[in-house]
């Protein structure tokens, strides 16, 4: 197995509320030492970021958390990024922002997409909630989750 060096891998995408999902999750990993993949800053020496690279850091990663939208569904560069989790055998945790219809679309992305040859693989776990302002304790918990997995698939 390759050496990990990113804790976490967190797939999304950029233009819709899936990248707040981002925001969060690296946020709160981070004031707990975790090192979360950027593409910005862990890729700064490559003249071009492509799925190629993307795949090659989630491979290089102990953990991905998928951000769950429907652009996320659509999104050639997520499914590329799942498809690299799976085939080197490394946990996803599905997640989504519940403030609005996250939640509200769990089961239909389930129903559309357990099937799929990449997508499918998200749904090995639950889906988690990270970004609910009406319920703060449900982000808590999922972040809390997110935090003892992580340091368990690192040790």
């Amino acid at each position: 197995r390759a050496s990990r060096e990113f804790h976490l891998f967190i797939s999304h995408f950029t233009e819709d509320d899936s990248k707040d999902v981002f925001t969060v999750v690296q946020t709160a990993m981070q004031m707990k030492d975790i090192t979360v993949f950027n593409p910005t800053t862990h890729l700064s020496h490559v003249d071009e970021i492509n799925k190629e690279a993307m795949q090659g850091a989630v491979k290089r990663s102990k953990l991905v958390v998928a951000s769950l939208s429907d652009g996320f569904f659509t999104s050639s560069w997520c499914e590329a990024e799942i498809a690299a989790a799976k085939e080197a055998g490394i946990k996803v945790i599905p997640c989504f922002s519940g403030d609005d219809h996250g939640s509200k679309k769990v089961d239909k992305w389930v129903n559309e997409f357990k099937d799929h040859p990449a997508f499918g693989y998200i749904f090995r776990e639950n889906a988690r909630d990270v970004l609910n302002k009406q319920n703060p304790e449900q982000t808590s918990k999922t972040l809390k989750y997110l935090t003892e997995v992580t340091l368990r698939e690192s040790a």
